[in-house]
């Protein structure tokens, strides 16, 4: 556990029924997410801050976990710094540089803990790979990547919103309210490190 930094993000390939569920509708290895954190800069109790689907948001210890389930958390660091290019008309090109502050990703993540689990957002996920209903879905809605607040999220939304809301957008071009499991794993601003056995 001393490998694991404050906002690692774990990624779970669940074997049990909602979670082969998510994972065939979302056609990934991953069905939940969570994020590393350090109880209260407490170097002895590792939490995992998550969304379920019967309590919402809470924190678990990892320890605890990784001993009921092993061999399905994956451990994903995110890149200690990312550059952002953006073009203005007037000045041209400007690089903006961010650090990653797991610290304060944890932070935005602890404050959306107790909103209740969003089994619409699940839905919404689920009808956009149908075949047809696909069409049905707002493509303005599922690409808009400004920042929203949300009164309820899953696993994935909450992570890239606590994420985005700290300068690390993982998944451009996409909302952090549609955000997949899979699409976490896909991020170019997270690494894979290993798997807890």
């Amino acid at each position: 556990m001393p490998l694991v930094q404050e906002g690692d993000v774990l990624l779970f390939r669940g074997q049990r029924f909602w979670s082969l569920f998510i994972r065939q509708i979302t056609q990934s290895p991953y069905s939940h997410a969570g994020l590393a954190s350090w109880h209260n800069g407490d170097k002895s109790i590792l939490e995992i801050i998550e969304f379920h689907l019967t309590t919402g948001g809470v924190s678990r210890n990892l320890e605890h976990v990784v001993e009921k389930s092993p061999g399905i958390i994956d451990v994903y660091r995110p890149s200690p710094r990312k550059y952002d290019l953006e073009y203005y008309p007037d000045t041209g090109v400007l690089i903006q540089c961010y650090d990653y502050d797991g610290k304060a990703v944890t932070s935005t993540m602890r404050r959306l803990t107790a909103l209740p689990y969003s089994l619409f957002k699940i839905g919404l996920m689920a009808r956009g790979k149908a075949f047809g209903l696909r069409l049905l879905n707002n493509v303005r809605a599922i690409s808009d990547d400004t920042l929203q607040k949300s009164a309820n999220h899953v696993c994935s939304t909450s992570i890239a919103y606590s994420m985005n809301a700290n300068g690390y957008d993982l998944v451009k071009n996409k909302s952090d309210l549609k955000t997949e499991p899979g699409e976490l794993a896909k991020s170019t601003l997270l690494n894979y490190l290993f798997t807890f056995k």
